[in-house]
């Protein structure tokens, strides 16, 4: 079996930490936030009379600081009364006995126990009955109108209250605010850690592209020859002594 090369483990182990950090960093810190479990009034529902406050439970306990609840009609006008009373993972808040027939809007925005905002809009209609009727004793709805009727009206809009109700809560929670330091502390860890990986695939590509072309070699200088440095030994008739 080939042997992995070390460098290339090291980029490949690189590029798997920098997935999963990345997969972390995001899934992670949005599962750590408080989130909106249920509301009164549920989200579209359509009410027959006026609510005397607005209600939002949460997932887990909110900071009592922070915390903004409004009701507000399509003009603009404000129908809440004071300000939201935050009890452990509840907010309250009162709403004008006055408040007319309409349509209406409660946006609310929250700190949660980890220091995140998060905000979110309950939208609701306040119909109006039908005048003139009367009936049963004891019935109520809208004031100026009594009778069979509304609780008739009263007992069907509480069914679909209550199937908006259970539609809203498995839609999901609110929608959160990406904003804040959570966010900024994400977006610099991912560029740390996206550093470190791209300094070690180029790395790994250098080390790579230098093993593949080898060392390269210098010529060494050849030496010059070496000049003979022997005498020659003459040869013939001469070159032996002389007898006499």
């Amino acid at each position: 079996m080939a042997r992995v090369p070390p460098f290339l483990a090291l980029a490949a182990a690189a590029s798997v930490a920098l997935v999963g950090a990345i997969f972390f960093l995001q899934v992670t810190p949005a599962q750590a936030h408080e989130q909106l479990a249920s509301s009164s009034p549920a989200e579209n529902e359509r009410l027959t009379a006026a609510p005397a406050e607005i209600e939002l439970n949460f997932t887990n306990e909110i900071l009592t600081i922070g915390a903004i609840v409004r009701v507000t009609d399509p003009a603009g006008i404000t129908w809440h009364q004071g300000e939201p009373t935050l009890t452990g993972s509840r907010a309250v808040m009162r709403v004008d006995p006055a408040l007319p027939s309409g349509s209406y809007t409660a946006a609310w925005r929250v700190v949660s126990a980890d220091g995140h905002p998060i905000s979110g809009v309950i939208p609701f209609t306040v119909e109006t009955g039908i005048p003139g009727t009367t009936g049963v004793p004891g019935t109520t709805g809208i004031p100026g109108t009594t009778g069979a009727t509304d609780a008739a009206d009263s007992a069907a809009s509480g069914s679909d209250a209550a199937a908006a109700e259970n539609a809203a809560g498995s839609a999901g929670p609110a929608s959160t605010s990406p904003s804040g330091p959570s966010g900024l502390l994400r977006s610099v860890l991912i560029g740390i850690i996206g550093s470190l990986v791209a300094g070690s695939i180029a790395a790994a590509a250098w080390a790579l592209a230098r093993k593949t072309r080898g060392p390269k070699r210098i010529a060494e200088p050849r030496a010059a020859p070496k000049p003979d440095t022997t005498e020659s030994v003459p040869s013939g008739p001469d070159s032996g002594s002389s007898s006499g």
